[in-house]
């Protein structure tokens, strides 16, 4: 490989500033700055696989070369003083995405990209032939009238794509200024329904009562290996209605929440067990489903730990006939959400393993759990306990990693 010389190419304070940005200290920096034009490009790859763009970055890079622009894999966006930082902060971003040729990962996470600009910005990532993960914050609340407007079509050939439509720091307050988001998600999924493997949609909006979602783009998404949905309301029909026949019986992790109040999420139904059987190769499965409703059970205070082992209990009859209707199932995790004045959510997690007497579920040990607390119990826990504590982090994974 041969590389042209001639001048260095950034001067020493720009290739600091952008150094800095991946992590690298001033002096460290200045120092790489003072190297020839070759040990420089051959290090690039090594600093520049994922960046993260701020007004700081993004000010450095206006100015760099293209050999820069190449190394670049992944880009993921920085911290603002508001999720929401409107229009003009995402005018030098927009210039710069087309210059990444390598790019393969794009993260606008927790930046929330106006609806507006949508159309603006995935031209700006047209040309971006090897791009395969994209995560889109959505910020709808300001949007314009859109009604009969084209929604714009997201990039082909993506394998994980994740979208969260409208912003968390106004779901209580405002309803969501677009009242169908259906045809705006299929334009995004429907060029990359072949290819894709990892798909996560979030509804932010706490006056969705439904989610305004075509299931019916899935079934083209024959190589679909993960499928989360997160979003409010109490009904939960589509696992029975919808899901047995839209998803790809590739899927091995279903994430599937309702993120509204105790009383409010849906109630679970036995029926859902032969629904999620269609699946063969599930493995991982996350549930916001609510039992307590139906046993006029609620919380008397806060950290009622007798409270808690009756969740537990309810859930556990659930996952067992869940493990003996889905062969491939490994773990079971079950989500309350904000079950208490602090705002707490409570994850109720199982492990099911093959043993000589067939399938055993056992209960993942979570903090209340442990002997300490046993005088707050209210009686004895169930003896059969999993030590290794739960994973969310790993749990997360399996939905797709970036």
């Amino acid at each position: 490989m041969s590389f042209p010389r001639g001048e260095p190419i950034l001067p020493a304070d720009v290739l600091s500033m952008i150094y800095g940005s991946c992590g690298l200290s001033l002096h460290d920096g200045l120092a790489l700055s003072s190297v020839t034009r070759v040990t420089r490009l051959v290090s690039l790859p090594f600093f520049f696989s994922r960046v993260r763009l701020t007004k700081t970055s993004e000010s450095a890079l206006e100015h760099a070369d293209q050999a820069l622009f190449s190394a670049v894999r992944k880009i993921s966006t920085g911290l603002t003083a508001s999720t929401k930082p409107g229009p003009a902060y995402f005018t030098v971003m927009l210039r710069l995405l087309p210059k990444f040729p390598n790019l393969y990962g794009l993260y606008l996470n927790p930046t929330f990209l106006p609806l507006s600009l949508l159309p603006a910005f995935l031209l700006s990532i047209k040309s971006l032939v090897s791009l395969r993960k994209l995560q889109l914050c959505l910020d709808t609340e300001s949007a314009p009238d859109l009604a009969g407007d084209e929604p714009p079509a997201g990039p082909p050939n993506l394998k994980m794509l994740f979208i969260i439509w409208g912003c968390w720091e106004s779901k209580a307050i405002t309803p969501d200024p677009i009242t169908d988001a259906s045809g705006f998600l299929r334009a995004l999924i429907e060029p990359s329904v072949s290819t894709l493997q990892d798909l996560r949609i979030t509804f932010e909006y706490e006056q969705s009562k439904t989610m305004s979602f075509d299931f019916g783009v899935l079934k083209g998404a024959r190589a679909l290996r993960s499928f989360s949905l997160e979003s409010y309301g109490d009904n939960a029909d589509l696992i029975d209605e919808v899901l047995a026949g839209v998803l790809s019986p590739t899927v091995n992790a279903l994430s599937l929440v309702w993120l509204s109040y105790p009383g409010k999420q849906p109630v679970f139904k036995e029926s859902f067990v032969a629904s999620l059987a269609h699946l063969p190769n599930l493995a991982t499965l996350t549930l916001g489903l609510d039992f307590e409703k139906d046993a006029k059970d609620t919380l008397c205070y806060d950290h009622d730990f007798e409270w808690y082992i009756r969740c537990l209990l309810r859930r556990l009859r659930a996952t067992e006939l869940l493990a003996a209707a889905c062969p491939a199932l490994e773990t079971v995790v079950w989500q309350q959400t904000r079950i208490d004045s602090e705002g707490n959510d409570m994850y109720h997690a199982f492990r099911v393993k093959d043993d000589s007497g067939g399938r055993a579920v056992k209960i993942v040990k979570d903090w209340w759990m442990q002997d300490r607390y046993k005088d707050r119990w209210g009686g004895p826990l169930p003896d059969n306990i999993d030590d290794a504590p739960l994973d969310l982090m790993a749990i997360s994974q399996c939905y797709g990693s970036f």
